[in-house]
């Protein structure tokens, strides 16, 4: 009587080595997955952060822009603040009375926050939070020059505006 295992039979199931190869290369994949989803979560991570600077500038730009147009002078007011008087008309038609008594609008930088407050109205608000830097400069009495800079190192950016002063 001869005992033959039947070659059929060795087939049903799987050896310990195909077992841990399997686990080696899903484990190989599932590493892979993991980076690949770190990476795109580290990316949309700056994506928003860059997103949210471009919103900051566009703000602080258009804030000054609209307070200069109406401006009888631009001044640095004391370090790192800026002092925005209105002309009598544009006073008036904000409700200011009387308007040539107009203290004006203030705007102070300190560690990283850009402060606006209307004195006569006020009313104060943040225009910046990560404002890296805020210079006023006052040009040979004829301008004003805004220097604002945003990011250190190689991904910082200046903007500069300049109010001129009118005759």
């Amino acid at each position: 009587m001869s005992t033959r295992t039947p070659t059929h039979a060795r087939s049903a199931g799987h050896t310990l080595l195909e077992l841990v190869v399997a686990l080696a290369v899903g484990g190989l994949l599932l590493t892979l997955g993991m980076s690949s989803a770190a990476e795109v979560e580290s990316s949309s991570r700056k994506l928003e952060a860059r997103a949210r600077d471009i919103a900051e500038r566009e703000l602080i730009v258009e804030s000054l822009r609209r307070d200069m147009a109406g401006a009888q002078s631009v001044r640095l007011h004391q370090r790192n603040s800026l002092r925005i008087v209105r002309e009598p008309a544009r006073a008036r038609a904000l409700g200011i009375v009387p308007a040539l008594n107009d203290p004006g609008v203030l705007y102070t930088w300190s560690d990283g926050l850009l402060l606006r407050e209307d004195l006569a109205l006020d009313r104060r608000h943040v225009v910046a939070r990560r404002l890296s830097d805020f210079q006023v400069d006052d040009l040979a009495g004829l301008e004003t020059q805004i220097d604002l800079s945003f990011g250190e190192g190689e991904a910082s950016t200046t903007l500069q505006l300049i109010w001129e002063r009118r005759t």
